[in-house]
């Protein structure tokens, strides 16, 4: 995997790109790092390339409980991007030596918590999934001013095609058994909720951080109520109204700070 990663990092920095340290928070993809957020809030120009552990512990679309929680995560964005984003990501796997035929299937993106949609792309080799193209057009409910980039790379699947153990690939969307939902644990995610509201009255640091990591908390709150079969809509909706007047507050400070007073773009 260190050789992938090698590669890729070669790739990117002829390409103009720097890289990023990770976000140590949980986050269950590496699109809501909040230094990506800042810039692409601020229209700031970033060529960003860096590698991010993410957090999935519960698959909303299914309700599964998977083996593997903790996933690897190559992110590149580029923003403003003009261009052809398939060729360039085509180019960048032909660099770290993958030969194999790779097939380009239109999936487009989109993420209610955070507000954004983009038209995208799957990277499939042999129908496995190994990387995402997204280019951006809305990102926290703001419409952006210029195209905005986005390649995750699977660095696990990459890694597997790469050495040939194509069917370890398959282990990893073996569920390993349904979540175990019950009322109680829908309870507990209301009573976490209402805790973090607690702490949004009491909020006295208006910083971008902040109120971007109190986001990241709601989120949780948000992935574990929506694979929870009991109470679901009423807890969804609940959280979900706090996610979005929490990321209204942080595109806010981001652009007028605390005290009204708008932010230079950082470069």
């Amino acid at each position: 995997m260190l050789t992938i990663k090698t590669g890729l990092d070669k790739f990117w920095l002829l390409h103009g790109c720097l890289e990023l340290r990770p976000c140590m928070k949980r986050v269950g993809a590496a699109t809501f790092h909040p230094k990506i957020i800042k810039h692409i809030i601020n229209n700031s120009n970033l060529n960003f390339y860096f590698l991010q552990p993410t957090y999935r512990p519960h698959d909303s679309n299914f309700g599964l409980n998977h083996k593997y929680q903790k996933h690897l995560q190559y992110q590149v964005l580029i923003h403003p991007f003009y261009g052809l984003p398939g060729r360039l990501c085509c180019k960048s796997l032909q660099g770290i030596g993958l030969t194999k035929k790779i097939t380009m299937k239109k999936s487009h993106w989109e993420n209610t918590t955070l507000n954004a949609w983009g038209f995208g792309w799957e990277c499939l080799i042999d129908s496995i999934e190994v990387c995402q193209i997204t280019v951006f057009h809305q990102i926290c409910g703001l419409k952006a001013k210029h195209p905005v980039l986005e390649i995750t790379y699977g660095l696990e699947r990459l890694e597997l095609i790469m050495s040939n153990k194509m069917v370890l690939v398959n282990r990893l969307e073996i569920p390993d058994c349904y979540i175990n939902t019950n009322l109680l644990d829908c309870c507990n995610a209301l009573v976490y909720c209402l805790k973090i509201k607690q702490q949004l009255r009491n909020y006295v640091n208006h910083s971008f951080y902040s109120n971007y990591f109190m986001f990241l908390k709601l989120i949780e709150v948000y992935n574990r109520i929506s694979t929870s079969c009991k109470l679901k809509q009423p807890l969804i909706r609940c959280v979900l109204n706090e996610i979005r007047d929490r990321i209204r507050t942080v595109v806010k400070v981001s652009q007028w700070g605390p005290n009204g007073v708008i932010h230079a773009s950082e470069h």
